[in-house]
């Protein structure tokens, strides 16, 4: 075939030497590499972490509502003593960290939002240490509760922080003091 130059047209018909072939419908169709198998393990770990996560969550309003018999009074036992009153929170908590780790794939800020979930949770304890605690209650203020005792006194049902709450509120009464 010549063109008015006088030189043969070249033809597209140059074998391919990448990774894809031509099928007979005339479409390139890519073979899987490592790389993208292993995105696919990673997508499916993550969904599984997110689901789980969920399910926890909804567990633990279970735990909050009294549902699931002698287990869920022990978990909610152990709620109790960590978190105190702020163990109510700490079902939404889960969810709403899962509710981040499903919906920002891909966002560079992902696991900050999860730690500042869990940190507005720690502070939400002390806090109600601070208001609802048993020196506070008390009004002396001037002994210092012991961890264990913080563990038992908020498992048991009293009002507090719970051992997380209020080992952050004694630490910041002895540095600050009462306002």
């Amino acid at each position: 075939m010549a063109t008015r130059s006088g030189t043969k047209k070249k033809t597209n018909t140059a074998k391919r030497s990448s990774g894809t072939r031509k099928n007979t419908a005339g479409r390139t169709v890519r073979r899987d590499t490592k790389r993208t198998a292993a995105k696919k393990k990673s997508f499916v770990r993550s969904e599984a972490a997110a689901v789980c996560m969920i399910a926890a969550g909804f567990i633990l309003l279970l735990v909050n509502f009294g549902l699931l018999g002698k287990l869920g009074g022990w978990i909610l036992g152990v709620e109790k003593g960590l978190f105190g009153q702020a163990s109510f929170l700490l079902a939404f908590a889960v969810i709403g960290a899962a509710a981040v780790s499903y919906y920002e794939k891909g966002n560079y800020l992902r696991p900050h939002k999860i730690v500042s979930i869990f940190a507005a949770l720690i502070l939400i304890s002390a806090v109600l240490h601070l208001m609802f605690g048993a020196d506070a209650v008390s009004g002396s203020g001037s002994g210092r509760i012991s961890a264990s005792e913080l563990y038992r006194m908020c498992s048991g049902g009293h009002p507090g922080g719970g051992l997380i709450g209020g080992s952050i509120a004694n630490f910041l009464k002895g540095i600050i003091g009462y306002a």
